[in-house]
């Protein structure tokens, strides 16, 4: 039998559009990142696990 660990956070499910409001500048970072061409960031991390 297991005991319950109190210390032990809530976990839920959620997703950041429901949880940032409108303006928030966390939205501005996303929005930017988004836009950007990261194909030769991911090829270099997925060579290093080949």
């Amino acid at each position: 039998m297991l005991l319950p660990n109190r210390n032990q956070l809530e976990f839920r499910a959620s997703d950041l559009e429901s949880v940032l409001p409108e303006g928030h500048r966390a939205r501005r970072v996303w929005a930017y990142v988004e836009r950007q061409d990261l194909k030769a960031f991911y090829a270099d991390k997925l060579n290093r696990f080949r």
